[in-house]
């Protein structure tokens, strides 16, 4: 029975780490938009005039999905789409999918008062 229990939870665990896919990142984008809306409106503005430019906005079944929603809801798309856009370009050709290790993450080093970066050619 315990052998049972730990192939299930061991089937079942990779599915469970998709959170960290751009589906994942979704609801991040839709906090963003929420905070912003009461905290900074000519931020969340401005952010959607930026986010308009995302290069899946101009896809027509996107398009068409928007256009049958309210002003909200498709600032909430938009800033939902947002965050998913590195995983997006890390398999889309159309996107730069063969360079993603070039822009998919940030490495910057957090470094003590005090301290010194090591050397990168270690």
């Amino acid at each position: 029975m315990k052998t049972r229990k730990i192939l299930l939870l061991t089937t079942l665990s990779p599915p469970l780490s998709f959170s960290l896919n751009g589906i994942g990142h979704m609801p991040l984008g839709a906090i963003a938009y929420y905070s912003l809306k009461d905290d900074n409106p000519a931020v969340l503005k401005k952010s959607r005039s930026t986010l308009e430019k995302y290069p899946r906005y101009s896809v027509p079944i996107l398009c068409d999905n928007l256009a049958g929603l309210t002003a909200e809801k498709q600032n909430i798309t938009l800033f939902m789409f947002a965050p998913t856009y590195p995983d997006d370009a890390s398999y889309r050709l159309a996107l730069g999918g063969t360079v993603k290790k070039e822009y998919y993450y940030v490495d910057y080093s957090f470094i003590p008062s005090g301290q010194t970066a090591p050397s990168r050619n270690t």
